[in-house]
């Protein structure tokens, strides 16, 4: 479960960023629309 730790951690931004930058494939706006072309 990371419901709460997510809670915990929302605030902690440093760690959220950290967080982020560790997963490959970020879900952003711009993926949404870069994704498709590339596909």
């Amino acid at each position: 479960m990371i419901h709460w730790q997510a809670e915990c951690f929302f605030p902690d931004y440093n760690f959220l960023q950290k967080f982020l930058s560790s997963i490959p494939v970020k879900i952003t706006p711009e993926n949404t629309y870069i994704i498709p072309e590339n596909t």
